[in-house]
């Protein structure tokens, strides 16, 4: 029996993606392909895919061969004395719709190409692969670390935000200086903002009317908060209507929203 048939390891793991400024989320998918095999097959993204794949930020993106050299350099710091092999990816596929690839880690970002591998496998008469999901790794603003916010200056590749976190209510702007103080309050490490209407929030909180069972308006109207990346939390006021809530009431139900959005400071 081989020494990975021993430890319970899988024979070769395949994980893929564009590794530009590698960051914390890219570490947590190493992480978990090393702990499942022996042998990791790694695409990187060439030139010329991404120049048919447009990223944000895509003139930013350093080339292929830089960023094949800085991955090679950073695995063989982290992982020495590991197998690995980093391969031009060309497609969405790669080599892990090919013969002799056991398991396919990826983020829950990309979980749909994941889905697609497996499909071609199938058509080709492979066997599935085993998909591993690793969760998004967030920054300390509560939002998925990725190279594009980094690209962008918003945070760094430890997920520490460099830019205010930009709020926005879509309700009567005098209750938006009360959504940037219960945010600061929750966090007073990091810095918020109150852009203009055409600036893409990070955070955005909807005030709803609430109805009844016949249309009437409930007590507590609903108040949710929404990501840029798509999450969303909701709270209804209990007793009191949001709409008509004092300032005291209206930034107690804010700060429910914001300890369910941003993580604990660091350190605490």
């Amino acid at each position: 029996m081989s020494a990975s048939a021993r430890r319970g390891l899988h024979r070769t793991v395949a994980l893929g993606g564009t590794f530009d400024r590698l960051h914390a989320g890219h570490r947590a998918l190493f992480r978990a392909a090393f702990r499942l095999g022996d042998t990791i097959l790694i695409g990187v993204t060439t030139d010329a895919y991404l120049a048919t794949h447009r990223k944000p930020g895509r003139r930013r993106i350093a080339s292929y061969a830089r960023r094949r050299h800085q991955l090679a350099d950073w695995l063989r710091q982290e992982y020495p004395g590991r197998r690995w092999a980093i391969t031009a990816l060309s497609d969405s596929v790669g080599k892990a719709a090919e013969a002799g690839v056991d398991v396919l880690v990826a983020s829950a970002e990309t979980a749909s190409g994941a889905a697609e591998v497996n499909r071609l496998r199938r058509e080709r008469g492979l066997p599935p692969l085993d998909l591993r999901l690793v969760p998004l790794v967030l920054g300390d603003d509560g939002l998925p670390l990725s190279s594009r916010r980094i690209r962008a200056g918003e945070i760094d590749p430890d997920g520490h935000r460099l830019t205010p976190i930009r709020l926005r209510l879509d309700g009567p702007d005098a209750r938006a200086a009360l959504v940037k103080g219960a945010f600061a309050q929750r966090r007073p490490d990091l810095q918020f903002t109150l852009p203009r209407r055409s600036t893409h929030p990070d955070f955005l909180l909807t005030l709803r009317r609430a109805s009844g069972n016949g249309g009437t308006a409930a007590n507590g109207a609903l108040l949710e908060l929404s990501s840029s990346d798509g999450r969303r939390w909701s709270t209804r006021a209990g007793a009191i209507r949001l709409h008509d809530a004092s300032d005291a009431q209206f930034t107690r139900v804010l700060g429910i929203l914001a300890r369910r959005a941003l993580p604990n400071r660091p350190g605490r």
